[in-house]
């Protein structure tokens, strides 16, 4: 029977105290600390004052103040009395002033001096119908809130301009007739239409009716109808251009030409 040798009874771990250099090393310290805080007790509080002091360096203690205009109490005094208004102020101040009213004067009929235009973009007015041929013409309705777009391709379309939709309204396809023009007349109803032909035509927007001019006397096949345009003064009469330099004015009530002229 094997029997087992009981270890000694002695600890495995020694302890060591550090107490005593611990106390020895916060005695060390407190007389530093002393010495420390006697210095910093010995410096004064006050600054040390300059040998001289130079008059550029002074700083006023007067705020200084914004101009006059911005105040509203001031501005509405000026406004009532005229008389209120500070003699003593400075140059800067009446020049600010003075501009300043320039620019809020409400009643003024011109707009103020800028050499930039704000602009922004919209929709296309014609995105609903899009031409195939180049634009020929494009004239705004005041009276309907319409505009037209003509085109080479021989299509006319009237769409309702609000700047969001521009919806498509109408559209038209004139046959071997490219125009190259279109007006709308005073009354808005109707629209005066020239395509590089001797002749004119008349597109009723009530009926969708069109009226076809006849050519005018003593024109040639080589002299072509080009442009056209509608005064509010004489609602009935168009002038018609010429690719020839010649100007007709047509009655729109039967569709005659009786008079023209040489530019």
């Amino acid at each position: 029977m094997l029997r087992f040798g009981r270890q000694s009874e002695t600890a495995e771990f020694q302890l060591v105290t550090v107490g005593g250099s611990a106390q020895s090393k916060s005695l060390k310290t407190k007389p530093a600390a002393k010495r420390k805080a006697a210095t910093t007790k010995s410096i004064p509080s006050e600054h040390v004052k300059p040998a001289w002091v130079d008059e550029d360096d002074v700083v006023p203690n007067d705020l200084i103040r914004p101009p006059g205009v911005l105040d509203v109490n001031m501005f509405i005094r000026e406004a009532k009395d005229p008389s209120a208004v500070d003699l003593g102020a400075s140059d800067d101040e009446y020049i600010v002033n003075h501009n300043s009213k320039i620019l809020r004067e409400e009643k003024s009929e011109y707009l103020p001096v800028s050499k930039t235009i704000d602009l922004r973009r919209m929709f296309d007015a014609n995105r609903e119908r899009i031409s195939m041929g180049v634009l020929t013409a494009v004239h705004f309705n005041p009276a309907f809130h319409m505009s037209l777009t003509a085109s080479a391709d021989s299509t006319l379309a009237f769409f309702k301009v609000d700047g969001k939709e521009n919806a498509l309204l109408r559209d038209r396809v004139f046959e071997k007739f490219p125009l190259t023009s279109a007006k709308f007349t005073p009354s808005g109803d109707r629209v005066v239409l020239t395509g590089n032909r001797n002749s004119f035509r008349i597109y009723d927007l009530q009926t969708g009716e069109e009226t076809r001019a006849s050519p005018f006397i003593g024109a040639t096949r080589e002299e072509l109808l080009v442009k056209c345009q509608v005064t509010e003064g004489q609602p009935n009469i168009a002038a018609l251009g010429t690719n020839s330099r010649q100007i007709y004015l047509a009655d729109l009530r039967v569709s005659f030409f009786y008079s023209s002229a040489h530019v």
